[in-house]
């Protein structure tokens, strides 16, 4: 080979280097703090057992400490792990008895509405749910809906709208306001039968 192709060849290794390094395919890009939430999330749901009110309560704290670009980053990491368990959260429901079913709906009306009662529930700000949406235009809220129900199989996305009606009319049944909007059935980031 001559200086000339060693040349050619040293330039495309580099080349292909630096546009693997572009896409993120060397990996080691995680924050360190991400990181250590993913292991303290994997722990919360080693066990199947819901996690504790002090164990939601430390992760929230450690949410609420992160920046966006380390909420994204999480998100983005966290999205098939928290798609896996949801369905897994849906199959379970709706493979019990129609009585059971009830059982653990009712248990949800009453979180609802004890979270409504001490005003942490169905919560609206200008933007929708809390100020998440406040400076995004219509246009934009929905684009971001569409991109999240885009994410979801369709199978998950039927159960989600059975559960969410079949949650709607136990909390009817109980004199209370239906939820509304484009949250996770419950508005609440809870699966069902979790509580």
């Amino acid at each position: 080979m001559t200086k000339q192709n060693w040349i050619g060849v040293a330039g495309g290794v580099v080349m292909v280097a630096l546009v693997a390094w572009w896409f993120g395919l060397f990996g080691g890009g995680v924050d360190p703090v991400v990181a250590a939430i993913e292991a303290q999330r994997d722990e919360m749901f080693r066990s199947g057992q819901p996690p504790t009110e002090a164990q939601r309560d430390a992760f929230r704290q450690q949410m609420q400490s992160l920046t966006d670009a380390q909420r994204h980053q999480l998100f983005d990491r966290g999205r098939g792990f928290m798609q896996q368990r949801m369905q897994q959260e849906f199959t379970n429901f709706f493979a019990l008895s129609p009585a059971e079913q009830r059982k653990k709906l009712d248990a949800q009306v009453n979180q609802i509405i004890a979270m409504r009662k001490s005003g942490q529930g169905d919560s609206r700000g200008p933007g929708g749910r809390g100020d998440r949406f406040a400076n995004m235009s219509q246009a934009q809220r929905d684009e971001h809906r569409k991109r999240r129900l885009d994410m979801i199989d369709p199978k998950s996305r039927a159960q989600m709208a059975e559960y969410r009606q079949m949650l709607n009319e136990r909390l009817q049944a109980r004199g209370q306001a239906p939820m509304e909007g484009p949250g996770f059935p419950m508005g609440f980031g809870r699966p069902p039968g979790r509580g």
